[in-house]
């Protein structure tokens, strides 16, 4: 009853695939997916393949990394809905490891990893190094969950910025991160993570270059 659901919709049985235990335990939640999975490939133009990256993707953050339903599904979905196409995989292993470590929400998690691999044209691989650099910052000096939050809502502007004013890759990770350990201090100094995020926002603005070349240098870029 279950495949044959799954079957009218892409043809393919995805009970073969799936391990028993996780077949029965998330058979409803296979269902949507799979759905779900054909609905959002075939929006982002990569047909039935596509549907098939998603659900192996759905299907080895729970297998492989032992990650929640609920949370393959979000990961899934937002990497498919932000048009994500560099290493489905490996990009959602980043952002399960990186969200259930820092606390970062999924959907900023997934923005983190699109803005650095669309606009700062990192690999998957590279984006995931500089995000577990500031997975390290946060154990080491402490951000809180809003911090984490507040960080990676920054990390679009940012790159933009650093990519218009011609600052190279290697400058541009060293802000990402740097920002983090930024956000880290003001914290320390009872600065909210929203007062946190406009001033990074500031000091990445290409008119305020001039202006915070002294700071660049503090923080190491």
């Amino acid at each position: 009853m279950v495949s044959s659901s799954l079957n009218s919709v892409s043809g393919i049985n995805l009970s073969k695939l799936i391990p028993t235990t996780l077949w029965k335990d998330n058979a409803k939640s296979l269902i949507d997916m799979e759905d779900a999975a054909y609905r959002m490939s075939q929006r982002a133009g990569k047909g039935f393949e596509g549907v098939k990256e998603l659900k192996n993707t759905y299907i080895d953050i729970q297998t492989n990394l032992k990650d929640s339903a609920e949370n393959a599904r979000e990961i899934t979905k937002t990497l498919s809905e932000t048009g994500y196409v560099k290493n489905l995989g490996e990009a959602a292993e980043y952002i399960s490891l990186f969200s259930r470590t820092t606390g970062t929400s999924i959907g900023q998690t997934t923005e983190v990893m699109n803005s650095l691999t669309k606009i700062g044209k990192f690999s998957s691989k590279e984006a995931g190094t500089i995000i577990a650099n500031v997975a390290k910052i946060q154990k080491l000096n402490g951000i809180t969950v809003q911090g984490m939050n507040a960080w990676a809502a920054s990390v679009n502007s940012v790159t933009n910025n650093m990519k218009a004013f011609g600052q190279t890759d290697e400058s541009i990770k060293k802000m990402v991160v740097s920002t983090a350990k930024l956000v880290s201090s003001l914290e320390k100094v009872g600065v909210s993570a929203q007062q946190a995020t406009q001033w990074i926002e500031r000091l990445t603005d290409p008119d305020n270059i001039e202006k915070n070349i002294g700071l660049y240098t503090q923080l190491g870029i």
